[in-house]
């Protein structure tokens, strides 16, 4: 018996080094494949939209589902990406936006219902700086780059992106409160998320600047710098119009209802 225990365990221990040398051999191979695909970059994705996708299938092999979801549906309306990394693809000038991409990442965001944010999309624009403060109130994952001239919303759908950066142009031109936007982006996901035509889902609702040549390099400390004056004409009105809060009478918790604040643009009903 003791023999037979014996010869037993041996079995058993050929057969586990077997299978580990064959998954093993499988993930090398996965590797090497995916290594040969990056590599290639974005020469991997040419050719018809079937040898595409099969390259895209296999760079997105081992993401999260709501990443690899995000890169098929970008896939499928912007065409191959321009750059292509193990956990990021990147689109450049998919118009309107500036830059789009899809990141292998586990982000939590709760809000307005929970997800993962995989998807940030970036418009070329100026945002006023004293303004920032209520883009973060309004929506964590909807930010500015000063510098680069950037308004970003980050998310899981370019549809919920699209809501977000319209409802927070609205508070930037004093048509909402930060409370009353996050209580319509909450309304206008869940009409999406239902397969309800939503306005403000469907495409960017304000003006944008002609070419992407948007940001605010500053200026050296010591060559008349200061607090005061470090921030150069665009910190008070931007591009298209959004005004700083030193010219607005609007606020995080009260709108501004002046009749000249809707920048000249043709405003939508929200929803509608």
């Amino acid at each position: 018996m003791i023999g037979d225990n014996s010869g037993m365990k041996t079995s058993i221990a050929f057969l586990l080094a077997g299978v580990l040398v064959g998954t093993a051999a499988a993930q090398t191979n996965r590797n090497d494949n995916l290594g040969n695909l990056l590599r290639a970059g974005v020469e991997a994705f040419a050719g018809n939209s079937q040898q595409g996708q099969t390259s895209l299938d296999q760079v997105t092999a081992n993401w999260n589902e709501t990443a690899r979801t995000a890169a098929r549906q970008m896939f499928e309306k912007y065409g191959a990406p321009q750059e292509v990394t193990t956990n990021r693809l990147i689109w450049h000038d998919n118009r309107p936006w500036k830059r789009t991409e899809v990141i292998n990442q586990d982000l939590s965001h709760n809000f307005p219902s929970q997800h993962i944010d995989v998807l940030a999309q970036t418009l070329a624009i100026d945002v006023p700086v004293d303004r920032y403060g209520d883009l973060a109130a309004f929506d964590g994952s909807v930010s500015a780059s000063r510098t680069a001239g950037e308004f970003t919303a980050c998310c899981n759908r370019e549809e919920h992106n699209l809501i977000a950066l319209n409802l927070a142009s609205d508070i930037l031109s004093g048509r909402l409160t930060v409370p009353q936007a996050r209580q319509r982006l909450a309304d206008l996901v869940q009409q999406s998320d239902h397969g309800q035509r939503v306005s403000y889902a469907s495409d960017v609702r304000f003006s944008l600047p002609v070419s992407n040549r948007t940001g605010d390099a500053d200026r050296p400390a010591g060559q008349g710098w200061s607090d005061r004056n470090s921030q150069n004409s665009k910190s008070t009105q931007s591009s298209q119009g959004w005004p700083s809060r030193d010219n607005s009478s609007g606020s995080r918790n009260g709108p501004n209802n002046g009749s000249n604040n809707d920048n000249n643009q043709d405003w939508r009903e929200i929803g509608r």
